[in-house]
This record gives C-alpha cells, structure tokens and sequence, in this order.
C-alpha cells in the first residue's frame, strides 16, 4: 500500500451494538483507520485527521511496541520485536524531523511495553537468561537510565511485557 493511501477514515465504535450482539465488529475500512471509542478523542484528531507511513523495513521487525510520546522531547519512543539472534531493541522518533534513531540502553534488556511516566520512558525489560527482568526508567532528556524494580517481595520478576 502506498503511504498516500493510508488513513483516511474515522470509524466510530458502537458500544451499544457491542454489548447486546455478539457477533458486533465495527466495518473498518481497507487501509488503517482511527477507531473512536469515546468522542472526546475527536478533540484530540481534529477533523481532518490522516496516518503517515514515515518508515517500513521489509523484513525487520523494528517497530513492534510501546509507542510512548514524551511532550518535551516531542518525541515517540517505541521497541522491536524479537528476531532471529537478535535482541529487542528500542528506538525514538523525532516527531519534528521524522528521524528514528536506535537507543543504546545496555541496563534495559530486551524492552517490550513502555508507558509515560513523569515525562520519561518507563519500559517493561524482559531480561534474558543472564539479567532479570525489570522495571526501567528512561530520561530522554539526560539520556540516563535507572532500574527501578527487580522483583516483588523478594522473587524476581519473569520477562515484564507491560506496564
């Protein structure tokens, strides 16, 4: 699909279908769309809202999951998924410029899910057979990372997904 023809469409979700027919999907259109689960998220998209393809790496699995904006950065941070003698990788976005960059982050291991928190990256790090699993704590703006939780009540966690 050629990126001009992505996302043109709004698809409202009907969440009183939904709850009284089973067999309830909404009819998204054939390219990627904005599902609106809740009006207000059309404050948000504007009227005219559209999806930009910015990068595809045939083959390469780099843009899997996470998807966390940091306003002061104006910047999307995202992960890979796992690929063949690989690890997971993490990447930002500049939201201005559209270059991605890799993120050199050796304490987080194999991040996954990621969320906001006090405008930094708070990714779930899987961990591998060597380093347990965690709770990271990315500051795009020192470009430091802290550990912040290993285990819970003494017995360490086993490959956090999300957060």
């Amino acid at each position: 699909m050629a990126s001009s023809d992505y996302g043109r469409a709004v698809v409202e979700y009907n969440h009183k279908a939904a709850a009284v027919q089973t067999t309830y999907k909404p009819d998204l259109a054939g390219s990627p769309c904005f599902l609106v689960h809740d009006s207000k998220f059309r404050n948000l998209i504007g009227d005219t809202p559209s999806i930009e393809l910015i990068e595809e790496r045939k083959g390469d699995k780099f843009a899997h999951e996470a998807g966390v904006y940091i306003k002061s950065t104006n910047s999307e941070y995202f992960t890979s998924n796992y690929q063949t003698g690989k690890t997971i990788e993490a990447f930002s976005l500049d939201c201005r410029t559209r270059e991605i960059k890799e993120l050199h982050l050796p304490e987080v291991i194999n991040p996954n899910g990621a969320c906001n928190y006090k405008d930094q990256v708070l990714f779930c790090a899987q961990g591998s057979l060597t380093h347990s699993s965690s709770l990271a704590l990315y500051d795009p703006a020192a470009s430091s990372t802290s550990i912040l939780l290993t285990n819970f009540l003494g017995r360490p966690f086993n490959s956090l997904n999300d957060v």
